[in-house]
């Protein structure tokens, strides 16, 4: 194999880890020191598509090709610099502190890579290369943008048209980088954005109080989860419902700490996050709407109205350009659903009741599922039962609403049958929640459960263990 396309890739991930490192320091500025190192990484790989994708919607219009690459590299560039002159505390070395954490990390690390070897024995699923990656494709065969046709031509209707870019034009700027469109490349984002969601989990379970070591094994026990390597559209098919779902994990692991002790930094990082949410799919507007809801309500209680406004206004803004584009280029309907109005809901109720069951029988499914979401259930009862209210409510609200909202795209479905529509797209819907219930779960683990059998592991402890003077 050449060594150039190793390279090329290298250098597009180099970018994105620039663009993502540079932003969470602006963001966080004096707080940065306060977001474990996992945590930071897994922030990175984020906001640095997020940036990625964004500056193509924003410019590709107008810049192609060698122009765009240049363009995006100056821009990642000159946000590393910027964020590099924010004066920020020292941050603790983070490394593993007993026994059982060695044997985590190196766990989740062989698991890490086994992912990125199936990655490559793995095929995209049917909407992963019709919907996501042909996106990425005719995008970088443009220079790197979508063309018009693509919005208006009735073909295109098919392949949702209407979806946000995030995905796609996150694995456009590896295609533009690699010169050629090349599937065996840019399936190393299905391996990365696992690796992210297991170490958001790893650092969100220590920054909200929890114990490290849970958040560890929780990381691990993801990769037991069936659905996430055998469902249809697990986290290696290409879609864009896995990475949906790692942008949600990283915005609701901020609530808690936006009910307990809202900052100017939580408040501007949880915008960013919450942006990126409705940038992913369509269906992240319905989450950002959850996670707004509560941010709200936190900030409105703190008396901080201002700042619950500047954490909705990114998204909003975000929302209602990509709406104002699709208005500009002429995009076709959705051909899948019908449009959310007081009549089409009122000509469905008979709907609902029949689409809760099927929903429930989803969550019921221990094969595909095993014990994730009764598990998460019991989670949010065993916080609130050792009165962690913050996490117990930010936990129920951001898994609870959402399924209630998912029930609405099956009773507006425009397929005949409506029942087959949704047990086909249910289990994505879910996959979406899958990483917020798996953090919920490793918060609710007590840290006494692990701190008396794996004491620290330092120069004192291993003296006494060998019985050396």
């Amino acid at each position: 194999m050449s060594a150039l396309p190793c390279l090329q890739t290298l250098g597009a991930l180099a970018v994105i880890a620039l663009a993502g490192h540079g932003a969470l320091r602006l963001l966080l500025r004096g707080e940065f020191a306060n977001t474990p190192t996992p945590e930071r990484l897994g922030l990175t790989w984020l906001l640095g598509t997020g940036w990625v994708s964004l500056a193509i919607f924003a410019a590709g219009w107008a810049v192609r090709g060698a122009a765009l690459i240049a363009l995006i590299a100056a821009g990642a560039a000159l946000l590393a610099i910027l964020g590099q002159r924010v004066q920020i505390p020292r941050a603790p070395t983070w490394r593993p502190r007993n026994a059982l954490e060695w044997l985590l990390v190196a766990a989740l690390g062989v698991e890490l890579i086994l992912i990125a070897t199936w990655s490559t024995q793995f095929a995209f699923g049917w909407d992963g290369l019709a919907l996501w990656e042909a996106k990425a494709r005719i995008a970088a065969a443009h220079g790197g943008a979508l063309p018009l046709a693509y919005f208006r031509e009735f073909p295109f209707a098919w392949v949702q048209p209407r979806y946000p870019l995030y995905l796609p034009y996150s694995e456009t700027w590896l295609y533009l980088c690699l010169g050629r469109a090349d599937q065996a490349w840019v399936r190393i984002f299905g391996p990365l954005t696992y690796a992210a969601a297991a170490l958001i989990i790893v650092g969100a379970t220590e920054r909200l109080r929890g114990a490290r070591t849970a958040g560890l094994a929780v990381a691990v026990a993801m990769f037991f989860v069936p659905y996430f390597f055998t469902g249809t559209w697990h986290v290696l098919a290409g879609y864009a419902d896995f990475p949906l779902g790692v942008l949600y994990l990283a915005a609701v692991s901020r609530l808690p700490g936006i009910t307990r002790e809202p900052t100017a930094a939580e408040c501007r990082l949880f915008a960013a996050l919450s942006a990126l949410v409705v940038w992913g799919k369509q269906e992240g507007f319905y989450l950002w709407l959850v996670l707004i809801a509560f941010a709200t309500l936190a900030l409105a209680r703190a008396g901080r109205w201002r700042w619950a406004i500047w954490s909705a206004a990114p998204a909003a803004l975000l929302t209602a350009a990509f709406a104002l584009y699709l208005k500009f280029v002429r995009s076709l309907p959705d051909p899948f659903y019908q449009a959310p109005t007081p009549a089409n809901i009122a000509a469905h109720l008979d709907r609902f009741g029949p689409v809760l069951a099927r929903l429930f029988t989803e969550i019921s499914d221990l094969e595909s599922w095993s014990l994730l979401w009764p598990g998460a259930a019991l989670a949010v009862i065993a916080l609130a039962m050792r009165r962690a209210w913050s996490p117990a409510f930010a936990f129920a609200w951001a898994l609870a609403l959402p399924l209630g909202l998912y029930v609405m795209p099956f009773v507006l479905s425009a397929l005949d049958d409506y029942l087959i529509h949704a047990e086909h797209a249910q289990p994505r819907l879910l996959l979406q929640l899958a990483p917020t219930a798996l953090l919920a779960i490793a918060l609710a683990i007590p840290r006494l459960l692990v701190s008396h059998a794996f004491p620290p592991l330092n120069a004192a402890s291993i003296g006494r263990k060998l019985r050396l003077p």
